[in-house]
């Protein structure tokens, strides 16, 4: 594995760090030239890449440099090495150097014209101190249409709870909302990581560091839960930022070990979840793995964490409010 350091950032502005995975992914090179040429301030943007690639087979993914090669970092990865998705978020968190703010977001991604400044006055605007933005952002296709969101916000929900019983423990699908239901509102409550589109400050991810024992299924529940339990509140930012390419996965071949669920530790992380998620507990050490580094804090309950979320991880029930995404209950400011 190889890395290419950057530069130390302009001063005089509050520094945005993003950080963004990439499996062999020829989009990512457009959305780091998205995010720099859609930033009101492009000077204050540090971007992180942990990009798993083959040289012999991934030559197109480097077409397009970056317009600002001295704030873009890379850590170069054979496929072969990577670790898994989570891992390789892990990766590129790694990357950050005392920015202020930090965006986790795929690698196939587009923005809105003044994202940065958007979401920095967004994040201030959210009731509680301990506060990070999340949302399932609407879809764009390549190489730049956008879907119309005219008139209307993104806003998550539970679409399924299968606990133990499927790949991933919990589904979380993206409602298009009209404006006016939540015009004036402020940013939206939520209780649930999405884990392509993350904003806080840097403390979030410093004081809880994304797992690189998962594999990819399972990540956001966990992270949401861990979250939670440090005393972290999440929001749907109240105006549309950033667009995801939603086929992004099909396009993968059939090698793209990232996204197999049944390879060996895919199964031992699949473990690790449910202990996390207090489906089944574990005693073994490599489901195990600095479980005291990535485990749950002890700022608020599990059952509390449920209860606000409105379902039941054991039984699989899903609350009128979860199926909807009326997440109102009022945040912990005390947290």
């Amino acid at each position: 594995m190889r890395v290419e350091r950057c530069e130390p950032m302009a001063d005089g502005l509050p520094a945005i760090f993003v950080s963004i995975a990439s499996y062999r992914d020829p989009e990512c090179q457009h959305t780091v030239r998205d995010l720099f040429a859609k930033a009101a301030h492009p000077e204050r943007i540090h971007v992180g890449i942990c990009w798993q690639y083959d040289p012999d087979k991934d030559a197109g993914c480097f077409a397009v440099p970056s317009p600002y090669p001295l704030q873009t970092q890379i850590m170069h990865c054979h496929p072969r090495d990577s670790k898994g998705g989570c891992w390789a978020r892990a990766q590129a968190l790694s990357m950050m150097s005392g920015e202020e703010y930090v965006l986790q977001i795929d690698a196939h991604m587009r923005f809105v014209k003044g994202w940065d400044s958007i979401l920095i006055d967004t994040l201030s605007r959210c009731p509680a101190e301990k506060a990070g933005l999340t949302t399932t952002v609407p879809r764009y296709t390549p190489p730049d249409t956008l879907e119309d969101f005219e008139g209307h916000l993104p806003i998550s929900h539970v679409s399924q709870v299968k606990g133990m019983g499927g790949l991933q423990p919990i589904s979380i699908g993206g409602y298009k909302r009209k404006f006016g239901t939540l015009r004036g509102k402020g940013p939206v409550p939520t209780p649930f990581v999405v884990a392509n589109f993350l904003f806080a400050k840097r403390r979030m991810f410093e004081e809880v560091l994304y797992d690189p024992h998962l594999y990819f299924r399972g990540q956001e529940a966990c992270y949401s839960l861990r979250l939670w339990t440090h005393g972290y509140d999440l929001f749907h930012p109240d105006s549309v930022v950033a667009y995801h390419y939603w086929d992004a996965v099909a396009r993968l071949d059939s090698e793209a070990q990232n996204y197999k669920s049944e390879n060996p530790q895919a199964l031992k992380a699949r473990q690790r979840v449910w202990h996390i998620l207090g489906l089944k507990t574990s005693d073994d050490r490599e489901v195990l793995a600095e479980i005291e580094k990535y485990g749950l804090g002890t700022a608020r309950t599990p059952a509390d964490f449920w209860e606000f979320a409105g379902i039941n991880i054991h039984t699989g029930e899903i609350s009128e409010k979860a199926h909807f995404g009326f997440w109102t209950r009022e945040p912990n400011k005390a947290a």
